[in-house]
Order: structure tokens, then sequence, then C-alpha cells
């Protein structure tokens, strides 16, 4: 590579790189959550490991399995339903709007309210045809998937806007934020 080359390419890359931090973009990746050790109420399995993972690799909050020994409790529970959206000539479906909902609370081990009962809603159309019923089954799984994946980012993203502010020698006042992910 010539050296004119080099120092473009260079520049090209340089040029990118201030862009995009200017921007405010920033990669997904670790959290930041005011304690260490969290218990988990009211999940599956599936969804209680794909939490602890996400928890574990990208924080030092750790999962532990009684609410006697954690910091911070954590309630979820989910719902799935779907609906014909619109219908074909002959009266068969041709889309479903799939619903997803995560409905979670975090309380302190003391009880105290650090986010209030919430719920996150999610929703994604598909198409559907009586010709290819297990690859639309398919489908519907992964769409699920992918909506409860979504939700749980959005989710610990808002478990790390909680933080904790000392204010007195009586103890810790939880304070939080409320600002809507980017």
């Amino acid at each position: 590579m010539t050296k004119s080359k080099l120092t473009l390419c260079l520049g090209v890359f340089t040029t990118v790189v201030l862009l995009l931090s200017g921007c405010g973009f920033q990669l997904r990746g670790n959290y930041s959550f005011p304690f260490k050790r969290l218990a988990l109420i009211g999940l599956g399995i599936e969804l209680s490991t794909k939490i602890q993972r996400m928890v574990e690799s990208g924080s030092q909050t750790r999962i532990v399995r009684g609410v006697d020994s954690a910091d911070a409790i954590l309630s979820i529970s989910e719902e799935r339903s779907a609906i014909a959206v619109s219908r074909n000539v002959d009266g068969h479906v041709d889309q479903y709007k799939l619903n997803y909902t995560m409905s979670y609370q975090l309380l302190n081990s003391d009880g105290a309210v650090l986010l209030p009962p919430s719920t996150l809603h999610l929703n994604r159309l598909m198409s559907y045809s009586d010709q290819y019923i297990l690859a639309k089954s398919q489908e519907c799984d992964l769409l699920y998937r992918d909506m409860s994946s979504d939700a749980l980012r959005q989710l610990l993203w808002r478990i790390g806007t909680v933080y904790k502010t000392n204010l007195s020698n009586d103890g810790v006042r939880v304070r939080t934020t409320h600002a809507l992910p980017r």
C-alpha cells in the first residue's frame, strides 16, 4: 500500500470514528447497578437464565437464589398473545399481531420500592400462510424470543438508572431517574 493510500485510509477511519463519537453512538455493553446481589422472583427457567447471563456478564452484580441474601429483588412476569389482524377472501388469517408484555417491580432488601410496578409492551406483525405452518410457528417463536430480549435490555437499562444517594446518617435514600432509552 502506498503512503498516499495509507494516509487516505487513516483519514477516513479517523473521520468515521469522530462522527460516531460526536453523535453519541455507544455500543451496548456493561450495565451499572447500584447493588451487588440481585434476587429474581416469578421467572421461568429460560428468562431467568437469560437475565443471569446478561447481568453477570455485563456488571459486577451477581444473581443470588434467596431474597435474604439479596440487596435488591426483581419480580417479573411475562405474557404472550396473538391477534388476527387481517383475513383473505376465504376467511383464512393472513396476518397476526404478536403481543409481548413484561411486568416488573424492583424492591430493595427492606421492601422499599426502587422501581414501581411497570409494564413493557411490545408487538410485531407476522404474515401467515396455512401452507407453511411449521415455518410460521418457528418464526412466531423467534419473534417472541426477540421481543423478550428487547424487553429485557430495556428493563436492565431502567434498572441501571436507579441509584443511591447518602443523605443522612439515618440511612440511604433511594432516588430513581426516569428517562426513556434512545
